[in-house]
């Protein structure tokens, strides 16, 4: 692997991770445009790295928020105030354990070639489509409680998305995409519904890295750090980006906009591939 083709790659893990187009689908179809097929995993989950730490960056006071909010509850001294968060941190413990049993038997599920992949984009196209329809639903129905992160809600938000987080390990399913979906399809506040997406993330991202850590070897002698270090640097000024822009897509109501490029570029990945 070149440094050029690092610095692309990352680019696209940054852009991709985010906004909802399927980072993994997307560098696995690099990868075979550009023969870089024995480029081993730990190099896309050191990518998936770089975008955590963009994460974590982004959100670091509601991060901070929520800790306080549980450190106040293990000892006793929570109020009102602390409710939403609590519920909040119940939706990311929740998704946590159904990401860690569920998504452990589907990543293998289905065999990672780029056909596969294209139909799959087709998929996170329909699924986007159908949270926007979702959206209209609601509307229509403002009778219907919006969910508020209180601790029943606060779980069923976390079951919705930890399953909706499970399917995304699938290449060519968007994992931001289907969880924010999975979360307006049960009417969860748009600002919510981007926050809970991301925070589900951090667990997420950090258990792959440490069940990959003892293939960094593998993957220093396949990649030279230098050349690591470039794609990952340039995902996280990537994905700062995308993030910024996606989380006010949705709470401006445009999310599955992205829907008009996944399906043609499905399309025109299964009459490429096929």
């Amino acid at each position: 692997m070149t440094f050029l083709q690092s610095v692309l790659l990352g680019l696209f893990q940054g852009v991709a991770e985010f906004l909802p187009i399927s980072s993994s689908g997307h560098l696995l179809i690099l990868k075979n445009l550009m023969d870089l097929q024995d480029v081993p995993l730990s190099y896309d989950i050191m990518l998936h790295v770089a975008t955590l730490i963009v994460v974590v960056g982004i959100y670091h006071k509601k991060i901070l928020v929520l800790f306080r909010s549980l450190f106040r509850f293990l000892l006793r001294k929570n109020d009102e105030s602390d409710k939403k968060n609590l519920g909040m941190i119940a939706a990311i413990l929740v998704a946590t354990a159904i990401t860690g049993c569920a998504g452990f038997l589907l990543q293998d599920l289905l065999p990672e070639n780029p056909l596969i992949v294209s139909c799959l984009f087709l998929v996170t196209g329909l699924i986007l489509t159908a949270s926007k329809a979702a959206e209209l639903f609601w509307k229509k129905h403002p009778d219907h409680p919006v969910q508020s992160f209180d601790l029943k809600s606060g779980l069923i938000t976390g079951i919705t998305t930890g399953i909706a987080q499970s399917i995304g390990v699938l290449p060519g399913i968007s994992r931001s995409g289907i969880t924010v979906s999975a979360a307006l399809l049960i009417n969860t506040d748009k600002k919510d519904a981007g926050d809970i997406s991301f925070l589900i993330s951090v667990p997420a991202i950090l258990g792959a890295m440490l069940l990959d850590i003892g293939e960094l070897d593998s993957l220093f002698a396949a990649v030279s750090p230098s050349v690591l270090f470039a794609g990952m640097a340039s995902a996280m000024i990537a994905g700062a980006a995308a993030l910024l822009l996606l989380l006010k897509l949705i709470r401006s109501g445009k999310f599955y906009y992205f829907s008009i490029y996944l399906i043609p570029a499905g399309i025109a990945g299964i009459v490429y591939f096929a």
